[in-house]
C-alpha cells in the first residue's frame, strides 16, 4: 500500500527490491535487475490522492537473506509522488530520495550517490500474510542457537582468524593479527603470542620442508614477507636463508604443489597501492620450492602471460584440480571490475589462463569489459556430483556501478569433456550485497 498524491492521471511503475546491508548507501534503480523480488508493477495513477493497494501475493515474495525490502519508483516532475507524514523521520534512514542521473563531483562523478531524506516518513506499508502455517501457530519451530564461548575459551583477537594444528597434536589452533592461541584440548586456549614472537600479516600454513610439521609464511608486503620454520616447540625465522623478494603489496598467499614434485610451492596475489589519488597494480607471482630455496617462475610458468600489464588489483586466490587431470589449477579473484583469472595447469609446468573459455572470469554486465569486485573465493562440490565448483565473493555497489558489477557467484562445474562453469548463484538465492567479500 502506497499513499500517492498528485493531480494528473498518468502511468507509474513500482519496483520491489531486496535491500542489502550497505552502510549509508541505498538501493537505486541501477540494482533493480539484480535485486528484484517481483516483476515491475505498472499501473495507472488516477489523479486522486490517497492509498493505492497492490496485491503481490502471486509472486510469493521471499527475503532470501536480505535485511529489508525497498519499495521504489521513478520521480517525475508532474507526479505522482509518494506522500510522507509530518511527524519527522522516526524510522532512521528508511525513506530517501536519490538523484540517479547527476554525476557526483564529491564521489568520483558516480551517478546514484547523491541523495536526500524527506522531512517525514514515506507512507508505504507492506502487509504480510505468511504462507507457512507454523508462523501463525502457537508452537514456533525451534531456532538453532550458537553459544558465545569467548569468555570460556580465553580467546581475544580481531581480524580474520587463521586455523592450523601447528603443534601437531590433532587439535586445531587459532592465530590472527600477530596473536597465537594453542588449543588446550578442553575447550580453552593458551595465549602463546609472546613465546612465538611472530608479527601480524596474512598467514599461509604449509609444510615447506616435508618434516610433518606445518610451517608459516607471513605476507606483509614490500620485501617484508617472512618464513617461519616449525621446530616442534616453536618457530624459527628462516627468511634470510631463501633468495626470496616479493617487492609488492602481498595480499593472499597459498601453498600448493604445482609441479607435483612433492614440495609445496608458493603463489602470491598482490594488491594495489595508492598515491596521490592514483592507483598502481602489481602482478601475481609464483615461486617454485626446490627444497633448498625458492625460484621465481612467474614468467616461465605462464602466470605472467595470463595477467597483462598494467595488471589487476588481486585479492583472493585458491588452488584445486578442477579438471581432474591430477595437476592443481589456480583461481584468482580480481577487484576493480577486471575479469577473474583461472590458470589451468597443463601438466608440463606451464599454466594457461582460461577464465574466458571456461566461464570462470564472471558473467556479462552492461559493459563487455567489466565484471566484478572479486574478493574472496573458495572451491567446493556444493551439489555432490563429483566435480569441484567455485564460489566468488563480489563486493557490490548500489549506485550506477551495479550495472557493471557481478554479484557474488556460484559457478557450477559441468564436468567433462570441457569442465566449463555455469553461474547458478542467482537462481539458488545468492543475492546482490554490498558487503560480500570472504568465502569459506
Amino acid at each position: 500500500m502506497v499513499y500517492f498524491y498528485g493531480e494528473k492521471s498518468t502511468l507509474d511503475t513500482i519496483f520491489i527490491c531486496g535491500d542489502p546491508p550497505a552502510g549509508n548507501l541505498y538501493p537505486t534503480m541501477y540494482v533493480y535487475p539484480q535485486n528484484s523480488l517481483t516483476p515491475p508493477i505498472i499501473f495507472t495513477y488516477d489523479g486522486e490522492p490517497g492509498w493505492k493497494e497492490f496485491d503481490i501475493s502471486e509472486y510469493h515474495l521471499r527475503l532470501s537473506g536480505y535485511e529489508s525490502i525497498a519499495i521504489l519508483h521513478k520521480l517525475k516532475s508532474t507526479g505522482p509522488w509518494f506522500a510522507y507524514d509530518s511527524d519527522g523521520r522516526t524510522s532512521g534512514r528508511s525513506s530517501w530520495i536519490t538523484d540517479p542521473f547527476t554525476p557526483n563531483p564529491q564521489f568520483y562523478n558516480i551517478r546514484g550517490t547523491i541523495y536526500e531524506f524527506p522531512t517525514g516518513d514515506f507512507l508505504v506499508r507492506l502487509l504480510i500474510e505468511y504462507e507457512f502455517s507454523f508462523w501463525n501457530s502457537s508452537t514456533q519451530p525451534q531456532v538453532p542457537k550458537l553459544l558465545n564461548v569467548n569468555s570460556i575459551t580465553k580467546l581475544s583477537f580481531s581480524g580474520n582468524p587463521s586455523i592450523a594444528d601447528w603443534n601437531h597434536d590433532g587439535w586445531d589452533d587459532i592465530s590472527s593479527g600477530g596473536k597465537f592461541f594453542e588449543n588446550n584440548k578442553d575447550g580453552t586456549f593458551k595465549n602463546k603470542t609472546s613465546i612465538y614472537g611472530i608479527p601480524s600479516g596474512g598467514y599461509a600454513w604449509g609444510d615447506l620442508d616435508n618434516d610433518s610439521l606445518i610451517d608459516l609464511f607471513v605476507g606483509r608486503g614490500w620485501t617484508n614477507d617472512r618464513f617461519y620454520k616449525n621446530t616442534g616447540d616453536g618457530f624459527e625465522d628462516i627468511s634470510e636463508t631463501f633468495n626470496f623478494i616479493n617487492n609488492y603489496p602481498t595480499e593472499t598467499a597459498i601453498w600448493f604443489d604445482y609441479d607435483v614434485d612433492g614440495l609445496l610451492d608458493l603463489f602470491i596475489a598482490n594488491r594495489r597501492s595508492e598515491s596521490g589519488g592514483q592507483e598502481q597494480y602489481y602482478p601475481n607471482q609464483l615461486w617454485r620450492n626446490t627444497g633448498n630455496d625458492f625460484i621465481n617462475v612467474t614468467y616461465s610458468s605462464g602466470i605472467a602471460a595470463g595477467e597483462p600489464a598494467p595488471y589487476y588489483d588481486l585479492y583472493g586466490s585458491c588452488a584445486v584440480d578442477y579438471n581432474e587431470d591430477n595437476f592443481p589449477d589456480i583461481f584468482v579473484a580480481t577487484y576493480r571490475l577486471a575479469p577473474d583469472l583461472l590458470y589451468q595447469n597443463n601438466k608440463l609446468g606451464v599454466f594457461f589462463e582460461v577464465g574466458g573459455q571456461t566461464g570462470a572470469r564472471g558473467i556479462k554486465t552492461a559493459s563487455a569489459n567489466y565484471f566484478g569486485h572479486g574478493m574472496g573465493c573458495h572451491w567446493g562440490d556444493f551439489n555432490n556430483d563429483g566435480y569441484i565448483d567455485l564460489c566468488v565473493g563480489n563486493l557490490a555497489h548500489l549506485d550506477e556501478r551495479a550495472m557493471f558489477s557481478n554479484p557474488s557467484l556460484i559457478l557450477q562445474n559441468e564436468g567433462p569433456p570441457d569442465y566449463k562453469f555455469v553461474e547458478v548463484g542467482k537462481r539458488m538465492g545468492l543475492r546482490f550485497h554490498e558487503g560480500n567479500a570472504g568465502v569459506i
